[in-house]
């Protein structure tokens, strides 16, 4: 070590030594610099320049004593005019106070802004240099200026005191100030400015910048531009330079906004909203308006002219509404005068509605414009187009003109009631008028035109008989003759013509003899018979004939209809009187039906088209007088004599529920008889009110349709056919192929006339093998029986998979097509195969005598494998799951499915990693039927499984907190049991008056969950005698300290953790936390205790450990260890660098598994020449061990209390002078020990004395601070 009387620096390091504490020896003590010091210090080395440094240097040297009268005056002006340098000078500069004893140097940044401080004549004196400028503009192109009023000002003013203010940057200057003064306070408090003149710059900064703002001298004046802006300071700059309220203003706001930064989508909808409605709007309103746009918390105004038209905008949920509020009445009235709109009925109305959400007194006004509303409306057309308003009142007069105006009216408001007048002039315009134009043809229009003829005057005797003539019988025609016709009044003035529609149907009304009449001319055929329809007559010979006749001269396609009058009048004329005179008449022809009605009409008569003629047809009514004449006279069969007997029923009120099903299901199936049968048949149809028949041909082929078991039965005597003619009539039906129809054809057969036996034969044969076929081949068939007297073709569904039967050898034969399998795979995605154990064993050996599951190798294998996993699981699911679930079977080939009841439980079976997997989609399952599925498959208690019960039961429907509440407590605790306990246990689960039960091994161990206050609780029953350590001779418990803990722990409870094994679990959890990561993975550890011995494991258990109690204490010994688990142990636990440590590390290398001969040479090398090194070095070193990509590090001991003990024992038996190293370490044992523990422990310690500093040893303990002594 170096001399101590010489001077010397010990520096002590623990951690990564960031602390310093240092302890200095000057004549014995430590000593603060005194101020010739202090001042000395700022002179040797110009200090840093801003205003904190100036006042601390003046302070600093005032409380010295060492601050004289020059050198506080020069400090003093220096700290007043520095102040006010602009940004750029005060960043930037070097500041030399210079006085009678010397000077001092101040630098900020690189000092380029020189600023000399000095005493002349008495006072001192400020200066900076003349090379400013070029230092300003050059500062600022990097540092900006800040951006405010006041500071815009500044530099103007300091420019100025420079005489650098020419005329172009004055003038910049003096547009930037004035301009952005006026700018609102977001833009100025964030905004960029730029001042351009004589291609130099100025650049001013506020806030982000965000707003661009340039200010540039052209054209000989400056001009201010700002660009673009985001959203919500352009909003506040139209707040600040609002611009007259037009539709071009808002266009140019809402295309504005459209290149703003920010969200804006929304308010550039409301602008654009405004735009579309303000642009409709009418001119006065537009020059006269007030608009205000409301969004969120803000708003805009736009304002033009006065302002007195009130518009709002406001934005909810996103979508704009805009609303116009009240305009005033001389604002809309002025208008009215400027528009001059044309004058209508309309327009009066339109007016009158206006004025009423108008601003003001418009009472008069009002009053006016509905008196002339009410007069005018009632005016006929010809004085409507042809007419001149005028409306008078206090204040003013309005004029609407429609036409030439030739008539006059005028209302006025003189005597307070408003009065409506028309010139006498006008019966002349009227008939004049409605030569040239018709009068609208309606009875409300009619009865108008009469009264503004009464009030003229102009109502004679004869046109008001015609008028009323016209009305009463006009009112009583059919809308379609109201609509379209031409009606004219004709008396001895002269003649009035009305029209609607065309004018098709012409009508007249003359005054003959007296007393007006009324005629109809020729009509088109579908009026005339809606006019039959308006004017029913009554049933007679003669109102047929006439109708007949009528119809002759009528326009239009009408000779059918012709001819079912005609057949009408012919039958209808011969019936007896007593049928005349109570008969109902219905007519049907292709373009609809008329009814004619005498007395009651009681007897049903119809006339319909049949093949082209009119057939008449007259049915007795009254009780059961239908049924009674159908056993009488039965109905002639066919398919449309029954839907007409139907429909007539229907109309009798006589077709009840059953007999409307069986008169259905008869058509339905009779229709699909051939021909020979259809010809020549006798039907009954029978129900609970009596039975009706019908017959075709000779009647040989009986069918009956009856009601039975609440459906129609549709049934034929097959006794009564030949055998050839079953056949061609399954050849007509063309019935699908199903196993029962198979059945039914085959029994029929036995029952028909002639030689059946060949057929009926192939058809058992076919029925047999058929229904065996699984669902996907028996919905998917084409079946084709061959005979020698020809053959059947049945079909299901698409007919994929081909099945023939046919005789070979006298005996018949079933053959299937090698292609059902491709049919089987594609039929199974539309069409699920039916879910049961028998169905997954059918359709498996179907495919096995398919060759599906042997010829295919691996595909086979899996196929098969998924079906067995499938039976074998699903044999373990309850009924209600079996009997409502979809079963998917998935495998490298494809997929198979298959349903039961609804399918609304979701199972899959897949072939995954070589083995088939089951799955079950709780998610489908409500909670109760889960819990059933959990009884029935009685599952093994492990922790694993509880917790995926409870995991399954968070996805399953219904409520299941209560039951998932327990289950995560039996988890959560039963995971914590020792696996002696989890491999033997039986678990209880009970809540709401149910209970689960689960049960692992034996079932010795009792557990229980159960509520108590409101709470699960977890209960086991105490475990009796060597139980657990019996257990765990046979399965080792996984080892980790969380696993020591808990096993401890548990034996406690159960009273069996005696003293020894207490200790030996002590000593086991102490040690075993200290192994590095790759031993306690990978670890086999045994307790011995007196009683015997426990056994724990990780991994593969390859580092052997044991605990053993001896000598009245436990021992931790651990076994060999591979190398690179012991290299890993030293780097966890290292020892203290000496030569017994490194013999010892190379001893145990040697017992070692694995290769270290690389390392155990290095560790020889470093014992042999470690051990010829001087004591001091043995005692203070750092050995660092490197081979191949690892190294090792031994370390001296760390900075603690043993260690000051120690260095100050050794510093007292020195023979030299150790006193200042000895006050030194003092005061470093005082200062660290006063230090709080957190920094204790991670401190770097250096100790420096006599201007040396001795590399002393590295003490770390963390390293995060530093301390110098």
């Amino acid at each position: 070590m170096a001399d101590p009387s010489e001077g010397a620096e010990l520096t002590l390091t623990s951690g990564a030594g960031e602390c310093e504490t240092r302890v200095c020896d000057t004549d014995g003590e430590p000593q603060c610099p005194t101020g010739d010091v202090c001042l000395a210090r700022l002179r040797a080395r110009p200090q840093p320049l801003s205003m904190e440094t100036l006042q601390g240097a003046r302070d600093g040297l005032e409380r010295r004593g060492e601050l004289g009268e020059e050198l506080s005056s020069c400090l003093g002006l220096a700290l007043e005019r520095f102040c006010r340098e602009p940004q750029c000078v005060q960043e930037n500069a070097r500041l030399l106070i210079r006085w009678g004893g010397g000077e001092l140097a101040f630098v900020s940044g690189q000092g380029q802004c020189e600023i000399s401080v000095s005493r002349s004549a008495g006072e001192p004196q400020y200066h900076i240099t003349g090379k400013t400028w070029d230092v300003f503009v050059a500062w600022t192109n990097s540092h900006p200026e800040p951006l405010s009023i006041k500071n815009l000002e500044s530099v103007q003013n300091t420019l100025e005191s420079w005489g650098l203010g020419g005329e172009e940057l004055s003038g910049c200057f003096g547009e930037a100030i004035s301009q952005f003064s006026q700018e609102p306070p977001c833009v100025q408090g964030n905004a960029r400015l730029r001042l351009c003149w004589g291609g130099q710059s100025l650049e001013f900064l506020s806030g982000d910048g965000e707003c661009e703002i340039s200010v540039c001298y052209r054209d000989g004046r400056p001009q201010y531009d700002i660009g673009e802006l985001p959203v919500h300071m352009y909003l506040d700059w139209l707040h600040a330079w609002p611009d007259p309220l037009s539709a071009d203003t808002l266009w140019r706001v809402w295309d504005k906004l459209g290149s703003c930064k920010g969200d804006r989508d929304d308010l550039r909808a409301c602008f654009h909203c405004v735009w579309e409605e303000f642009k409709r709007e009418p001119q006065y309103v537009q020059d006269n308006a007030r608009l205000l746009i409301q969004w969120g918390r803000r708003q805009l105004r736009f304002t033009s002219g006065k302002g007195e038209c009130e518009i709002s905008v406001r934005c909810v949920d996103g979508k704009p509404q805009y609303s116009v509020g009240k305009i005033p009445a001389h604002v809309y009235v002025a208008q009215l005068r400027a528009d001059r709109p044309p004058l209508s009925a309309d327009t009066l109305q339109r007016v009158l509605s206006e004025l009423g959400s108008c601003d003001g007194d418009t009472g008069a006004l009002r009053a006016c414009f509905d008196r002339a509303w009410q007069g005018f409306r009632r005016e006929p057309r010809c004085v409507q187009e042809n007419a001149r308003l005028l409306i008078r009142w206090d204040g003013g007069e309005l004029e609407f003109i429609a036409g030439q105006g030739q008539c006059e009216i005028c209302v006025s408001c003189s005597t307070g009631e408003p009065q409506y007048h028309i010139t006498e002039k006008t019966w002349d315009v009227f008939v004049a008028w409605t030569n040239l134009h018709p009068e609208p043809l309606s009875i409300k229009n009619l009865e108008s035109v009469r009264n503004t003829l009464g009030r003229w005057g102009a109502l004679g005797e004869q046109l008001s008989g015609c008028f009323g003539e016209a009305i009463s019988q006009f009112s009583r025609e059919p809308p379609c003759v109201q609509g379209n016709a031409r009606l004219r009044l004709c008396w001895a003035g002269g003649s009035l013509e009305f029209l609607s529609g065309e004018g098709q149907c012409e009508i007249s009304v003359h005054c003959r003899d007296g007393r007006p009449q009324y005629d109809i001319g020729e009509l088109p055929v579908h009026m005339y018979l809606d006019w039959l329809r308006a004017h029913p007559e009554p049933l007679s010979a003669d109102t047929l004939q006439r109708v007949w006749d009528k119809l002759g001269s009528c326009q239009g396609d009408r000779d059918d209809l012709r001819a079912c009058f005609d057949r009408a009048w012919q039958g209808f004329r011969q019936e007896p009187r007593c049928v005349q005179g109570n008969a109902r008449l219905l007519i049907r022809w292709g373009g609809g039906e008329l009814e004619f009605v005498s007395g009651q009409g009681q007897c049903e008569i119809s006339v319909l088209l049949a093949d082209g003629e009119p057939q008449y047809h007259i049915t007795e009514l009254g009780g059961d007088r239908p049924v009674t004449w159908s056993h009488a006279s039965p109905e002639p069969l066919s398919v449309a004599d029954l839907a007409r007997v139907r429909d007539r029923l229907g109309r009798w009120g006589a077709l009840g529920e059953e007999l409307s099903g069986c008169f259905g299901e008869a058509i339905s199936q009779f229709s699909r008889e051939p021909p020979c049968v259809q010809g020549n048949a006798r039907m009954r149809i029978c129900w609970d009110g009596g039975s009706l028949e019908f017959l075709s041909g000779e009647g040989q082929y009986i069918f009956s349709v009856f009601y039975d078991e609440g459906n129609p039965r549709y049934y034929l005597r097959v006794e009564t056919l030949p055998g050839h003619l079953y056949v061609t009539r399954l050849r007509s039906r063309k019935d699908p192929l199903t196993a029962d129809n198979l059945f039914k054809f085959y029994s029929d057969l036995g029952l028909c006339g002639g030689d059946t036996a060949e057929l009926r034969t192939r058809l058992y044969t076919a029925w047999e093998r058929f229904g065996q076929e699984p669902q996907c081949v028996q919905e998917n068939a084409r079946l084709l029986i061959r005979w020698d007297g020809g053959k059947l073709d049945f079909v299901s569904g698409q007919g994929q998979c081909e099945i023939c039967v046919s005789c070979s050898a006298g005996k018949p034969q079933y053959h299937i097509t090698e292609k059902t399998w491709d049919v089987f795979v594609a039929w199974r995605k539309l069409h699920p195969e039916p879910l049961s154990i028998k169905n997954l064993e059918s359709v498996r050996n179907t495919l096995e005598s398919w060759g599906a599951l042997e010829l295919w190798g691996v595909l086979g294998k899996e196929l098969s494998g998924c079906f067995g996993e499938a039976i074998s699981q699903f044999r373990r699911e309850p009924p209600c799951v079996q009997g409502n679930a979809r079963r998917r079977l998935c495998w490298a080939g494809g997929s198979l499915e298959f349903v039961s009841g609804k399918g609304q439980y979701e199972i899959s079976v897949s072939y995954q990693e070589g083995n088939p997997r089951y799955h079950f989609h709780v998610e489908t399952l409500p909670v109760d039927l889960y819990v059933a599925r959990l009884r029935s498959r009685k599952n093994p208690l492990t922790a694993d499984n509880l917790f995926k019960y409870y995991t399954e039961l968070g996805f399953c429907q219904g409520d299941t907190a209560v039951l998932r509440a327990r289950l995560y407590t039996a988890w959560e605790r039963f995971s914590q049991e020792p696996r002696c306990v989890q491999g033997n246990a039986r678990l209880l689960i009970r809540w709401r008056k149910k209970k689960l039960k689960f049960i692992s091994g034996q079932g010795q161990c009792e557990i229980s969950v159960l509520l108590a206050d409101g709470e699960p609780q977890y209960h086991i029953t105490e475990l009796g005698g060597d139980r657990p350590v019996t257990w765990s001779h046979a399965s080792p418990e996984p080892l980790s300290v969380t696993d020591l803990v808990r096993v401890r722990d548990r034996l406690g409870r159960w009273g069996a953790l005696g003293e020894e094994l207490s200790g030996c679990f002590g000593e086991a959890i102490s040690r075993f936390r200290q192994e590095p990561p790759c031993v306690q993975g990978n670890a086999r550890l045994r307790l011995y205790w007196d009683r015997g011995s426990l056994e724990f494991l990780s991994g593969e258990g390859q580092c052997e450990i044991s605990v053993r109690y001896r000598d009245g204490r436990p021992q931790y010994g651990i076994g060999e260890l591979p190398v690179h688990m012991y290299l890993d142990r030293l780097h966890t636990r290292p020892e203290p660098l000496s030569i017994d440590t490194l013999r010892r590390v190379q001893d145990k290398l040697g017992s070692c598994k694995g290769d270290k001969g690389d390392l155990s040479t290095c560790f020889h090398c470093a014992w042999e020449g470690f051990s010829g090194e001087p004591q001091y070095v043995q005692d203070n070193a750092r050995l660092l061990i490197q081979w191949g990509r690892r190294q090792l590090r031994a370390d001296q001991q760390s900075l603690s209390a043993d260690t000051w003990q120690r260095v100050l024992s050794e510093l007292r038996s020195c023979c030299r002078d150790t006193g200042a190293l000895r006050d030194c370490f003092d005061r470093a044992w005082q200062g660290i020990c006063q230090e709080p523990r957190c920094v204790q422990e991670n401190a770097r310690l250096l100790i420096q004395w006599g201007g040396q500093e001795e590399a002393g040893v590295c003490l770390r303990a963390g390293g995060e601070f530093n301390h110098h002594v």
